[in-house]
Order: structure tokens, then C-alpha cells, then sequence
């Protein structure tokens, strides 16, 4: 009873210093770390590099998904990058899995120990300083878990039926893979799995047959868990998903043949009564497993990316939502970006029409409005974040130019969240049968393809410029009406007001737009 209590204790210092260090991390994945991958991903190569750096920091191949995963949705890595960086991230947590191959609790000691001299000494005056000490903490309780684990798990072999089960285990393949998956789900952590599996063998409980093939089924466990625990992830993080999937069975699948066809290439078993070996041997088996799996996804990007667009095509948003024209490469030839900004942004002012449909029109798409609001914004963001760095990279080059397009961006920003304010209002006060909110979203429809059609060419400027001139006293006058409207309640009045106002915001928008040059 007391391995069994002293095994959960481990275990439980061990989860607190890995959910310790994924938040402490936090400090270090900011705005400027997210600049950091988004530049240095051009080579194959430097995406390999920054895959297993982003592995490394987060110790889990789930948190570097989703963190890869903001970085698509937000427009600053294309899918086609994110797929090879999330394929690497596994060779970073290998990282973890190789120091739990040896004895390193006193290690975890002296880890402690710093941490307290922090304290003692009341260095959190030094903010720099202080703000490693979370970091540090948290390595210090997983070393100091893995070896309390090692500790408690040192007399389980006189467990009868523990040993006998993972006997059994081993004689079966198929059985150790399943419970190397099973346990993987219930964790969430392939990394986890593994290194527990390694302390278990340390202490003679899981023979070396058992241990390897439980070790291949957490591999393939990491990637199935994040399709099951997360069913409504749609379009382009789904493809993430399934395509971290299929190369962690692919890898898992080459690794599995290799060692029944051949198992000397990777084990030594001459060493089987050297613990300390077969405990490295293992965990480089993790490392095989993470490297096949990601130079699996490296050459075979392109089809598996082909297979996954066949198979999930990309949804409305995340059509709407990813740049057309603008990419990296050209940021440092001012002429063509600025030429391809202003591509980007007549592309993102053609979509903003599309706002007024949720009032036109009864359920004209299937896309939601906050959606479609979301989708815009990011579009939005992408082109904005683009502009700055052209500026950035050429700070006397066209400069007015790229300043008459920051405020373009911002004029776009300002038009779309009075669009979503009017829309929502007409929806949510149910004003979408009402003869005045329908000819303002017509009007609004009209003015917004004419501004769309004005920005391609100089054509219809004049018309434009007559269309958006001073209307407060037509404004006025509609008020009026309405406020004397008999068939009328108080709340759909109060609507309707905010509607007009929304109106005439909209249109001053519109003609202050147009006359950015």
C-alpha cells in the first residue's frame, strides 16, 4: 500500500511541475515569440527547428498543436508551414522523456533549492530574474515527482498480479499497444505514458517486451486523442488534427515493422539486465518514433496536405478569412506589396456588402454573422499586421503610400463594426420585416458595391460622393415619423432610432472612406 501511495504522490508532484511549467511558459510565448516563429520559418529545414523548439518549451504535442493552431487561425504561418512545425514538436518532448531515463532527483533538489534562495534572499525585486523562478519551480517538482515515482514503484515487482498482468501483456502485441492508446487518452500525453512506462521498467514491473509496444501505442494514442476529445473542431484545425494523426501511424507503423523484422537496429538486448540502458534504450525508442513520424509529414507534406483538402474542403470561413494576395516573401520589395495591400483590402471591402444579407434577406448564408464578422476580422488583421511590417522593413520607401493604406485598414475596421452593429440590431429586435430597416440595408448594399467598385476604379466616384452627402435633416424627418408611428411599440421605436443612427455613422463611413487618398 504505501508504493501505491507514494507512486500517486510522484505522479501527482509530476502533473503539478508540467501544468506549473506549461503556465510559467506563458511568459515566454508572447507577441514577440510568435514575430520569432513567423520569421524564421522560410526553409524546411528552420521549420524542423522551430517544430522541435515549440516541443521543447511546451513538453506536450497537444499544447504545441493548439498553439500552432492560433497561429494559422490568426493568418501569421500558412497551413501548409503549420503542418511540418506540429509534426516536429514531438522530437522537442523528447526532450523530458530522455532526462527520465535517468536518475535525476537530486537534480530537482537543487532546482528546489534556487527557488528558495529567491525567496530568502527577496530577489522578486528583480523582475527579470523572479520571473524564471515559476520555470524553475516547475522543473524542479517533475524531477523531484519522477524520482519519488521511481521510489514508490522500486517494490512493486512483489505485487503478484501486477507482474502478471504485464506479463500477460507482453506475450500479446496487440494488447500492450492497446494499453500504451488507453492510457494515453485517459492522459493526454504520449510524453506522460512514456515516461511512466520507463520508471515502471526501472523498477522491474513492465518487462522490456511489454514496455516498447506500449511506448509505439501512446504514440499513436496522442494523436487519436486530440480527434476524440475535440469533435467540433471544423475546416483547417481539423485537417491539423488528422494530419498530425496519420503521420504518428504512419511513423508508428514503420517503427513497428523495423522491430519485429529486425529489432536489433534499435535494441541492444545484450543489456537486458542493465536497467540504466534499457531504461535510454527506451526512450530513445520515443525519439525514433517522434523523428519517423515528422520526416514522414516533411516528405510526404504536399499529398497528405492534397488527400486532406479532398477529403475536408475549407469552409466559408476560412476562405474568407486567409489572404488572397499578401505573403511574406515579398515584404521587403515595397512596390509589389503595396501594389498587392491594395488588391487585399478592394478584396476585403467586396465582402463587407455581405453584412447587410442578414437583413435583405431571411437566411441567405449559412455562415452565422458573428462568424462572418470573425472571419472579416482576421482578414483584417492579416492585412494590417502586413502593412506594419512593410513600413518596418522599409522605413523611407513609399512611405506615404503605406501610410494612405494604414488608414484605409483602419477606416475597413471602423466600417465593419458599425455593419455588425446594424445587422445584429435588425436581427435581434426582429426589425428584418420592417419597411425602413430593409431600404436602409438596401441603401447600405448599394452604397457599400459602389465604395467596392469606386476603390477598382474612379468611374462612379462622382455618384458615390452625391449618394453620401449631408442627409441629417432627412434623417431627422424619417425620426419623426417613426417616433409618431401609431403601429409601432416603444421597443421596435428605440431599435429603429438606433438603426438611423447607425445609418447616417455608416454613410459619413463610407464618404470619409472614399476620400483617403
Amino acid at each position: 500500500m504505501k508504493e501505491i501511495i507514494f507512486s500517486l504522490a510522484g505522479l501527482g508532484l509530476f502533473l503539478s511541475g508540467l501544468n506549473l511549467l506549461s503556465s510559467s511558459i506563458k511568459i515566454f510565448t508572447g507577441k514577440g515569440f510568435h514575430k520569432l516563429i513567423t520569421s524564421i520559418t522560410n526553409s524546411t529545414v528552420m521549420k524542423g527547428a522551430v517544430g522541435s523548439l515549440i516541443g521543447l518549451i511546451t513538453q506536450s504535442t497537444n499544447a504545441g498543436t493548439f498553439l500552432i493552431i492560433g497561429l494559422v487561425q490568426a493568418n501569421l504561418i500558412p497551413l501548409k508551414t503549420a503542418l511540418i512545425l506540429i509534426a516536429w514538436t514531438g522530437v522537442g518532448t523528447s526532450f523530458l522523456v530522455f532526462v527520465a531515463s535517468i536518475d535525476i532527483q537530486f537534480l530537482g533538489y537543487i532546482l528546489l533549492s534556487i527557488v528558495s534562495i529567491f525567496y530568502l534572499f527577496n530577489l522578486k525585486n528583480n523582475e527579470n530574474l523572479f520571473n524564471v523562478s515559476p520555470l524553475i519551480f516547475a522543473i524542479g517538482l517533475i524531477f523531484l515527482g519522477l524520482g519519488i515515482i521511481k521510489l514508490g514503484t522500486n517494490n512493486m515487482q512483489s505485487f503478484f498480479w501486477i507482474n502478471e498482468f504485464f506479463v500477460f501483456a507482453s506475450e500479446t502485441i496487440v494488447i500492450s499497444i492497446i494499453l500504451g492508446l488507453f492510457f494515453t487518452l485517459i492522459s493526454q500525453s504520449a510524453s506522460v505514458i512514456t515516461i511512466l512506462v520507463i520508471t515502471l521498467v526501472s523498477s522491474q514491473v513492465i518487462p522490456m517486451d511489454s514496455a516498447i509496444f506500449m511506448i509505439i501505442g501512446s504514440n499513436i494514442g496522442s494523436g487519436l486523442s486530440l480527434l476524440l476529445f475535440h469533435p467540433h473542431l471544423e475546416g483547417q484545425q481539423k485537417k491539423i488534427i488528422l494530419f498530425q494523426l496519420s503521420t504518428k501511424i504512419l511513423g508508428s507503423f514503420f517503427i513497428l515493422v523495423i522491430i519485429l523484422i529486425t529489432p536489433h537496429i534499435f535494441f541492444d538486448f545484450t543489456l537486458y539486465k542493465n536497467i540504466n540502458f534499457l531504461t535510454i534504450q527506451l526512450s530513445l525508442l520515443y525519439l525514433y518514433l517522434q523523428l519517423t513520424g515528422a520526416l514522414i509529414a516533411t516528405i510526404l507534406n504536399g499529398k497528405i496536405n492534397a488527400l486532406l483538402n479532398y477529403l475536408i474542403p475549407d469552409q466559408e470561413i476560412d476562405l474568407i478569412s486567409k489572404p488572397k494576395f499578401i505573403y511574406q516573401e515579398i515584404l521587403n520589395d515595397e512596390g509589389i506589396a503595396i501594389n498587392l495591400i491594395n488588391q487585399e483590402q478592394q478584396r476585403l471591402l467586396s465582402f463587407l456588402p455581405q453584412y447587410m444579407d442578414y437583413v435583405r434577406h431571411d437566411n441567405k448564408s449559412d455562415l452565422l454573422l458573428q462568424e462572418r464578422h470573425k472571419g472579416y476580422s482576421l482578414l483584417y488583421l492579416a492585412i494590417k499586421d502586413f502593412t506594419d511590417q512593410v513600413i518596418s522593413n522599409n522605413p523611407q520607401k513609399g512611405i506615404s503610400e503605406l501610410l494612405i493604406l494604414q488608414s484605409k485598414n483602419e477606416s475597413i475596421k471602423s466600417l465593419m463594426n458599425s455593419l455588425k452593429s446594424f445587422a445584429s440590431i435588425a436581427k435581434e429586435n426582429n426589425l428584418k420585416k420592417s419597411d425602413l430597416s430593409i431600404s436602409m440595408a438596401e441603401s447600405l448594399h448599394m452604397l457599400l458595391t459602389l465604395l467596392s467598385e469606386c476603390e477598382k476604379s474612379q468611374e462612379d466616384i462622382g455618384i458615390l460622393i452625391n449618394l453620401t452627402a449631408e442627409q441629417g435633416s432627412l434623417m431627422d424627418e424619417i425620426r419623426t415619423k417613426v417616433s409618431k408611428s401609431n403601429g409601432t411599440s416603444g421597443h421596435e421605436q428605440k431599435a429603429l432610432f438606433l438603426l438611423t443612427r447607425l445609418f447616417e455613422r455608416l454613410v459619413w463611413q463610407i464618404r470619409k472612406h472614399n476620400s483617403i487618398q
